[in-house]
């Protein structure tokens, strides 16, 4: 196994986002320079993923800043996607794209022998179906609660971002349950009882990074096959990055 070069996302994030003290209005080029930097490492994260989705039905099932490295290139790299036959140019951020790391959870779809997966926390260990949005909306919900600080107590957060980055990050949290015609943000928390499953399911988004179980729920949440995240799709989010901040041609 070969050693990844680079710093993992969370401590990337922090030292390239400007921090704001509790209490003090931020400048506006301050939550411009923070909302430019958390677009373009989603961007790069949905570039990554579309490949990996599109080839082998990727899914890493355990996504958040601890499981991505952010590596210095040494080329003038910027990865290119065509999106409805435009080309969308992603940059690197000081350097450095992201790498995917421990793949503990993953699961791909292979040709000859059908669905491959890793371990499994789901309570009856069964490897749940593809789904394109998984990904993103794990890190997501990482990023708004744990680098840029919003939950539900802490509205503005430490590295605030603009009003409309912050709808748009709650709204890619935003899970569909068609099966009970409702309509939850993962962002504000959720907690009702599924009786396809004949359980609760809990997530509450204010539970310290180190709270295990906090976390555990979340995997069981994004991992149920009949819950939808129309808005966290890779495709989606180069889309929302190409209109805030680059040209396409």
């Amino acid at each position: 196994m070969d050693y990844v070069h680079g710093r993992k996302a969370t401590a990337f994030l922090r030292e390239s986002m400007y921090f704001v003290p509790p209490y003090t209005n931020a400048a506006e080029s301050i939550v411009q320079t923070n909302d430019y930097i958390i677009m373009t490492f989603l961007a790069q994260i949905a570039a990554t993923l579309r490949i990996l989705q599109t080839e082998i039905k990727f899914n890493h099932r355990d996504f958040y800043g601890e499981n991505i490295i952010m590596s210095k290139v040494t080329t003038d790299y910027s990865g290119q996607v065509c999106i409805d036959g435009a080309t969308i140019n992603v940059p690197l951020l000081s350097g450095c794209w992201p790498q995917l790391i421990d793949m503990g959870f993953a699961r791909i779809k292979c040709p000859t022998a059908g669905v491959i997966g890793t371990f499994s926390m789901l309570r009856d260990k069964k490897q749940p179906l593809f789904s394109e949005g998984r990904d993103i909306c794990h890190l997501v919900i990482y990023i708004l609660v744990y680098i840029i600080g919003l939950n539900p107590t802490n509205r503005r957060g430490k590295y605030p971002i603009s009003e409309g980055l912050r709808d748009w990050l709650r709204q890619i949290v935003t899970i569909h349950i068609d099966a009970l015609d409702e309509t939850y943000c993962l962002a504000k928390g959720i907690n009702i009882y599924d009786p396809h499953l004949k359980q609760r399911i809990i997530f509450d988004p204010s539970l310290d990074a180190s709270h295990k179980r906090g976390w555990e729920n979340l995997y069981h949440v994004l991992n149920i096959d009949y819950i939808r995240l129309p808005d966290a799709t890779p495709t989606a989010v180069l889309k929302k990055y190409a209109e805030s901040f680059c040209k396409t041609k």
